[in-house]
């Protein structure tokens, strides 16, 4: 019995590794799918005509992952979030709107807990409102509600000297919380 259970943990991490390789070579095709026809999306921008559906599902595929993939960095590369969310919408393309959401979510909250592990290292509320300012100027999703409620239990028993601290403030902006109460 022991034996079987072991031959199917090892099919189930053959199997993971394969549909990793799998998907990791329909994405590459689809980035050079995408690459290829890029100035096709150009034309079509220019000339005002409608992308074509297929077309446009590959060009929102990879730019959303692209856009994944600079959610995922340690510090949010402005300029770069905003060429892929322009290029989306010059296409007519949507973002993944409730995973980028999650993603930015999942990430304030594990930002704003690192933050309330050790609330007196001002540089990690710099880092928190600096990646929260940074999504709301770009306009991406995210939900400040937990994070919000985090920082306002910390903020009400914060000394006064830490509560003036330029981080801690320009935490208190970006989750719209009046610093004084």
């Amino acid at each position: 019995l022991a034996m079987g259970g072991l031959l199917k943990e090892r099919q189930k991490q053959i199997l993971a590794s394969s549909v990793q390789k799998a998907q990791e070579r329909v994405q590459n095709s689809l980035v050079s799918i995408f690459n290829q026809e890029r100035p096709f999306l150009d034309y079509f921008k220019e000339a005002s005509f409608p992308v074509p559906q297929l077309i446009l599902h590959v060009a929102e595929y990879v730019l959303n992952e692209q856009l994944k993939k600079e959610i995922k960095k340690d510090v949010l590369d402005e300029a770069r979030i905003k060429r892929v969310l322009e290029e989306l919408k010059n296409i007519g393309g949507k973002t993944y709107g409730d995973i980028l959401k999650n993603m930015l979510t999942k990430r304030l909250s594990l930002l704003m807990d690192d933050y309330a592990a050790d609330a007196a290292d001002t540089a990690k509320a710099a880092k928190t409102a600096s990646f929260l300012t940074a999504a709301k100027k770009l306009a991406l999703p995210v939900d400040t509600y937990k994070p919000g409620n985090i920082f306002y239990a910390l903020l009400r028993d914060m000394p006064a000297d830490s509560r003036a601290s330029a981080a801690v403030k320009n935490l208190c902006i970006a989750l719209d919380i009046d610093s004084n109460n």
